[in-house]
């Protein structure tokens, strides 16, 4: 209940106003020279309570970089620490500078738009995207704090478009995936290629796997993933759906997973990993196949590209799009290769793979068209 309450200072009478947040506390306000003008105070602050924006004037004043910590704080509790490691490097190269002493409150739309649009000036408009959300999480938190009554961040920003990574995506056909298997060295390097086509696992899913993980004959158990950080091996953390799940592999993929735990000499129900580093043992993180690059794939893909050249360059998370794109081609359902890729959805697959899926649209038209026989009308 909100309430004044007057008192007597050396200039004279004052007023206090006294009312409680929206969150069950207390505050108060000193100095008003007349009770009208507590009144008028104490009404303005139950309009924004009712529209979801009083502030706290003493949260509005502490500096960004509070709100930052425990909006970090939230995501390493929910999200990959790779996430969480990402973040922080936005934070100190392109956030920090500008916003971390700044007192939430202070802080306008407007500034964001002009820091929006010198980053973008700079650095790639991914990056520039990734530094506002890190902006927009640390300001969320101000918000719940009621240091502000609006995320100011999430006001109407001019932002970079956001890449059309779509464009970048290749898909092998399924003579060029063998291709590539082909000209990979090595065989449990190969056996590696195979698997991530055959599968569509996330590299760091593959790179986690263990003998123990196969649950039947062309069955295996998908649970966590390689944590990679600054480009190294971190430890293991869930896979990107954050829930396991339990993957079907080509009779020939299911043996070379197989004779490459022979390989490493490791029993199937071991949990040592499948494929590790030679030289330390390490979990592997994913090879850059980029032109020049000294990665054994790279390596392949160079073979490949002297055999043929018009060979296409993938990258590693392209052999995932190529196993979908194949067992779509082939006649797999959406819901099918969803539970696969361990999609949240099959929404999600249609998004991704939606092109993959035109073939479908004719023959669904042949099927209708048959059945409804309309050339005899």
């Amino acid at each position: 209940m909100a309430t004044t309450e007057r008192y007597q200072t050396q200039q004279g009478v004052r007023w206090r106003a006294r009312w409680r947040t929206a969150a069950g506390g207390s505050r108060s306000r000193s100095g008003f020279k007349t009770k009208g003008e507590a009144t008028r105070f104490l009404a303005s602050v139950e309009v924004s309570k009712a529209q979801g924006g009083e502030v706290d004037t003493q949260a509005a004043r502490r500096p960004l970089r509070e709100y930052y910590a425990g909006w970090l704080a939230g995501v390493r509790a929910t999200a990959a620490p790779s996430t969480a490691a990402r973040y922080e490097g936005l934070w100190r190269s392109h956030v920090a500078g500008a916003w971390a002493d700044r007192q939430v409150g202070s802080i306008k739309v407007g500034e964001i738009q002009k820091w929006v649009a010198d980053l973008a000036s700079r650095r790639s408009a991914s990056t520039c995207r990734q530094a506002l959300q890190v902006l927009r999480g640390s300001l969320d938190a101000a918000e719940a704090d009621a240091a502000v009554a609006r995320n100011p961040a999430r006001g109407r920003l001019r932002v970079p478009a956001q890449p059309d990574t779509a464009a970048e995506r290749v898909f092998l056909t399924g003579a060029q995936a063998r291709r590539l298997i082909e000209a990979t060295r090595g065989e449990g390097q190969k056996a590696l290629v195979m698997t991530l086509l055959g599968t569509g696992l996330r590299f760091g899913e593959a790179a986690a796997l263990r003998p123990c993980d196969r649950v039947g004959p062309g069955r295996w158990r998908v649970a966590r993933a390689v944590t990679v950080i600054s480009g190294r091996a971190a430890g293991f953390g869930p896979t990107k759906g954050r829930s396991a799940r339990t993957i079907a592999a080509p009779p020939a993929v299911d043996a070379a997973m197989m004779a490459q735990a022979r390989r490493r000499g490791l029993e199937m129900d071991s949990d040592d990993l499948l494929w590790v580093t030679p030289r330390t043992g390490a979990p592997l993180v994913a090879p850059s196949t980029r032109e020049g690059a000294h990665s054994w794939l790279a390596a392949a893909v160079d073979r490949c590209q002297e055999a043929d050249s018009t060979y296409p360059r993938p990258r590693v998370h392209d052999l995932r799009h190529t196993y979908a794109s194949l067992a779509i081609a082939g006649g797999a359902s959406v819901v099918t290769v969803a539970s696969q890729l361990g999609h949240s959805s099959p929404a999600v697959t249609l998004s991704v793979y939606s092109h993959a899926f035109s073939a479908d649209l004719d023959a669904a038209a042949g099927v209708v068209g048959e059945a409804l026989d309309l050339t005899r009308i």
